[in-house]
């Protein structure tokens, strides 16, 4: 007794009888594995009969926000597109200038088509989501739910669109970011 309590004064020796108390608890512990079941389909559906629940007008109102902050992206993305489309024509004067001094612009070239080709893809998509947003499917003209399915796949079907878009965008600043990066390689100051 008097050997344990002469080790509790030591620091070390108290942290070191904690650590293994703890370790002897959690070993003690049973540990199960826990997975969630995932199903693409609830198998809860609301209906008409649930229309006064506070389920009903949750789904109802999540899907309204979605539907919201959906419309709000797509705008979003379209001033995107359109500050690409001026920043595009001020990179092609730029690259015109480095040609005229004789630098190899080939590179730039690339990325710009590559860039045009992107943010054309992005259009696409954004003239897309504007369709199925103008003809709001599943929703009433306050963007108030009023048929359930055809409203989740209104959601579904905008969500691929501005997922497109987003990408395409982000490719796009990625490849004028690549071309300049390589412009750069290729014509890099000669010290003297």
């Amino acid at each position: 007794m008097k050997k344990i309590m002469v080790l509790l004064k030591k620091p070390f020796a108290l942290v070191m009888i904690c650590a293994l108390l703890s370790m002897a608890l959690i070993a003690a512990v049973p540990v199960d594995d826990v997975y969630a079941e995932i199903e693409s389909e609830p198998e809860f559906m609301l209906t008409d009969e649930h229309e006064e629940s506070g389920v009903y007008r949750f789904f109802y109102g999540l899907l309204s926000r979605t539907f919201f902050y959906q419309k709000h992206m797509v705008d979003y993305l379209d001033q995107n597109v359109e500050q690409a489309d001026n920043v595009a024509a001020n990179a092609q004067l730029r690259i015109v200038e480095l040609e005229d001094e004789g630098k190899d612009v080939a590179a730039l070239e690339t990325a710009l088509d590559t860039f045009y080709d992107l943010v054309a893809d992005a259009e696409q998509a954004l003239d897309a989501a504007n369709g199925s947003i103008s003809l709001h499917k599943g929703f009433d003209e306050d963007s108030k739910v009023s048929d359930l399915t055809l409203a989740r796949d209104t959601i579904k079907e905008l969500e691929g669109y501005i997922s497109t878009a987003r990408d395409s965008i982000i490719e796009a600043v990625r490849a004028i970011v690549d071309g300049m990066q390589e412009y750069r390689d290729i014509n890099q100051p000669v010290e003297e």
